[in-house]
């Protein structure tokens, strides 16, 4: 599995009377609980309700400049990662301070539905991969099918013992090429 859960940011967690601040641990956050959030990453999703903030999103959107997040910015036109009031697990406050109110931990989260995504990815055989998985097959054919064209060559024609034609066939096939064998062979 590429993610058992998301990577959830140890710098803040619940306290008592549901107020988290830095360094009281993110575990034991959830839904309903009032982050504090000042220059640390982000726990939880969470509605500012008050004050403003500069956020590093790159975690979830690749932007490279910070973005403005203040409670007073209501804008829930489009997705939620748009709207101006939402800060979201695993990003980083660079700059401000604020409170809001947790309304998503854990895999509920925008990071937590990304690292379900990558959990369910089946990865597929590139082209090339398919091409060389066809082309080992091919080689193995044909040296089984050159091993058994020399035992009858060595039984019959030959006149050898069955173990001694089975001996002729695989050096044959190995002189020819077709035959490849491990390190701990002898001729």
């Amino acid at each position: 599995r590429a993610v058992e859960a998301p990577p959830l940011p140890a710098a803040a967690g619940r306290c008592p009377q549901g107020r988290a601040e830095a360094g009281c641990g993110c575990g034991h956050l959830v839904p309903g609980d009032v982050l504090l959030i000042e220059g640390e990453r982000v726990s939880a999703d969470a509605r500012l309700l008050e004050g403003a903030i500069e956020v590093d999103l790159s975690t979830l959107t690749g932007e490279s400049q910070p973005v403005l997040r203040a409670a007073e910015l209501h804008g829930t036109a489009g997705s939620l990662l748009d709207a101006r009031d939402i800060v979201f697990s695993g990003t980083s406050c660079i700059g401000g301070a604020a409170s809001a109110l947790v309304f998503a931990t854990g895999m509920q989260t925008e990071l937590g539905r990304i690292a379900a995504l990558t959990e369910r990815v089946e990865v597929e055989p590139s082209p090339l991969e398919r091409q060389v998985r066809r082309v080992a097959w091919l080689i193995a054919l044909v040296a089984v099918v050159a091993g058994l064209a020399f035992l009858p060559i060595g039984w019959l024609v030959a006149g050898l013992p069955l173990h001694d034609a089975l001996s002729f066939a695989r050096s044959r096939s190995a002189w020819r090429g077709s035959l490849v064998r491990g390190p701990s062979s002898s001729a």
